[in-house]
């Protein structure tokens, strides 16, 4: 009897240490997630708060600023050609306020052009046409990876060499992009850092910003992005 009993208390603390051995990597795997819950967690809200106060600075800012000929020479350069890509989800709502407020800082500025790029099948077409002194161009997805896909196939077509110059003048002969490349181009769509198929071909030696939303953008907002692009050194190589 007790060689028996002995066996069942042998055999009850196998169990307990079988049970140990499974309950603990539950236990690990569970905290390890919780914790990267948790770490994921607190990214986001910090980048959410940034992303409010950097707003909110600008907004406050923005109402005892102003852009005039003084602030162009506060700037070592500016950008010759501008573009903008309004986004996807940025397309449904077009702030055309926004627009014409650019318009006006560009025309104070100098900039010479603006390429508005956008999704939005309402949008007005703006081509050939010049707006406060400046000449403005709007272009679809129309314009991007297909126009130069297109584009070279008309140039093998007529058995010419492939040099940037043919393409690129073969770009504005067929009105997908009739200006010089932009100088710096910002694009508006959230949190994603992406380019939403804007024309490729243009934007080879671009500098390029990303903000949430153009109905975001104010005059504390614009010049703080284009003191950045005035401190860029442009490195083209030989």
């Amino acid at each position: 009897m007790k060689e028996k009993n002995l066996h069942s208390f042998d055999s009850i603390d196998s169990i307990a240490v079988i049970d140990e051995d499974r309950t603990m990597p539950s236990i690990v795997n569970f905290v390890c997630r919780l914790m990267l819950i948790l770490s994921h967690s607190l990214f986001w809200l910090l980048k959410l708060t940034n992303i409010y106060f950097i707003n909110l600075y600008h907004h406050l800012r923005s109402h005892w600023i102003n852009i005039d000929s003084q602030t162009k020479s506060n700037l070592s350069r500016v950008p010759m050609n501008l573009a903008i890509c309004i986004g996807l989800e940025d397309s449904k709502k077009i702030d055309m306020n926004i627009i014409g407020q650019l318009l006006c800082w560009c025309q104070t500025l100098s900039i010479k052009t603006l390429t508005i790029y956008h999704y939005c099948d309402a949008f007005p077409e703006l081509n050939n046409n010049t707006l406060n002194g400046i000449e403005v161009q709007t272009i679809s997805l129309s314009s991007s990876h297909q126009s130069l896909i297109e584009s070279v196939r008309k140039i093998c077509q007529q058995k010419l060499p492939i040099t940037s110059e043919q393409i690129s003048q073969y770009l504005r002969q067929q009105g997908y992009y009739k200006f010089d490349d932009p100088d710096l181009l910002i694009c508006f769509n959230g949190d994603q850092r992406s380019l939403q198929a804007f024309p490729p071909w243009q934007i080879r030696l671009t500098e390029i910003v990303f903000l949430q939303s153009h109905r975001l953008l104010n005059k504390s907002q614009f010049l703080y992005i284009l003191k950045q692009f005035s401190r860029c050194e442009q490195r083209f190589g030989k």
